[in-house]
């Protein structure tokens, strides 16, 4: 009887284990973040990132965003839910370029993303946001882009296709230079 039952408990956490999702598996070690946030390049959130490897990269479908590549660091920095979608911030960070996206999943299959901060060697293209539970507003500016500003603020939407996308709201236009 004593077999029968640890036999019973073995299968049932190995199914349990298994039956999780490639995304539950990824933030099983990630704390859910405090919102809202300002997301900069640089920017240390109050939770712990966990690598993301190839494996997982691709598990998670994150080759929409770009491709794998081994000479940068990727990372989850933090998520948090609304209804039965989660929201990723992810990080790619290397000596040259950084860049980090916010990421919806909708019951555990990505559905859109969006850059939230970006900055280069260079340093002429640099993206930062704010990031609200239901809004993302994100400020870039461009140098070659006759020195403006552009704001656009997206909201975190459901669609009619049981999905959840970034619908953009609003686009403002800031001139950096006084003519």
């Amino acid at each position: 009887m004593k077999k029968t039952v640890i036999y019973l408990i073995i299968i049932f956490s190995w199914l349990s284990a298994y039956s999780q999702s490639d995304l539950d598996k990824s933030l099983d070690n990630v704390k859910s973040i405090e919102l809202p946030i300002i997301d900069s390049i640089g920017h240390i959130l109050n939770s712990q990132s966990i690598v993301i490897d190839s494996t997982s990269w691709n598990n998670l479908e994150l080759d929409t965003l770009e491709k794998f590549n081994e000479q940068f660091n990727y990372s989850i920095r933090g998520y948090w839910k609304i209804q039965n979608s989660k929201i990723l911030l992810i990080k790619r960070a290397s000596t040259e370029e950084n860049i980090h996206w916010v990421v919806l999943f909708y019951e555990n299959t990505l559905s859109d993303w969006l850059m939230t901060a970006y900055d280069n060697s260079e340093g002429f293209l640099s993206i930062n946001s704010h990031i609200n539970w239901d809004r993302v507003i994100i400020h870039s500016w461009n140098e070659f882009a006759d020195s403006k500003r552009i704001i656009k603020e997206y909201h975190i939407e459901y669609t009619e296709k049981n999905s959840i996308k970034f619908i953009e709201r609003k686009t403002v236009s800031e001139d950096l230079i006084e003519k």
